[in-house]
């Protein structure tokens, strides 16, 4: 029955797809998360091109300060731009209920003050 389910929903063939695409193994499209096969792909399309992508040592994340704030987001300028432009947008970091009902800090808080 579990074998039946996999193939109706072609899990199998959907990761191995998503392995090819993004150019990771098989077992971390399961088990990593979307910015480490964004990153992957990244690596993929910049490498031809010659750019360097950089990264920081474990050594260097481990010695940075903990967050204290909410993260800016910054709206993008328009403009033309003759270089490469990478727009990232992490999905999987906000969870799918505040996504599905657009909640964020200005609706939450209108709706407290209307009460």
């Amino acid at each position: 029955m579990t074998l039946e389910i996999l193939q109706e929903a072609e899990t199998t063939t959907k990761n191995a797809e998503f392995a090819r695409v993004f150019g990771v193994d098989f077992y971390s499209v399961i088990s990593r998360g979307s910015q480490f096969k964004v990153e992957s792909f990244m690596f993929r399309i910049a490498k031809p091109e010659s750019f360097v992508l950089l990264s920081l040592s474990k050594q260097d994340v481990g010695k940075q300060n903990a967050a204290e704030c909410m993260p800016l987001i910054m709206e993008p300028l328009s403009a033309f731009y003759n270089g490469p432009l990478v727009v990232l947008d992490f999905q999987s970091l906000y969870p799918s209920i505040m996504i599905a009902y657009n909640y964020c800090y200005s609706t939450t808080s209108s709706i407290t003050r209307r009460s």
